[in-house]
């Protein structure tokens, strides 16, 4: 039994991720059909924190709901906000700093 039970997980799993990538793929055809521009849409944005989201000012081209809740089903289950948006765009994704103290400060304790 707990076999088929790791097998419907492996195939929920499987079932968000392909709904997650059809979902970037139709972000990015709106962008190549012009809805949105290039240098500012959902994808380029991403992620979008609770402070953004619900701030009182929205200046993106696109609506709220979009870029806080991607998928449907993120509206009616647990939301996981990130802490913070992009640091220097693709740079700072690709090149992780560790903001930690020095381990030589853990010896004392």
């Amino acid at each position: 039994m707990p076999l088929l039970g790791l097998f419907l997980q492996l195939q929920c799993l499987l079932v968000l991720v392909s709904y997650m990538v059809n979902s970037i793929k139709n972000e990015v055809e709106e962008v190549a059909e012009g809805l949105y521009p290039k240098d500012n849409n959902v994808i380029v944005n991403a992620p979008h924190t609770a402070l953004v989201s619900l701030s009182e000012e929205w200046p993106y081209p696109y609506s709220r709901e979009k870029a806080a809740f991607p998928a449907p089903w993120m509206r009616h289950h647990s939301k996981v906000w990130p802490g913070c948006g992009r640091v220097d765009d693709v740079y700072g994704d690709r090149n992780i700093v560790c903001s930690c103290p020095p381990m030589d400060s853990y010896e004392d304790l």
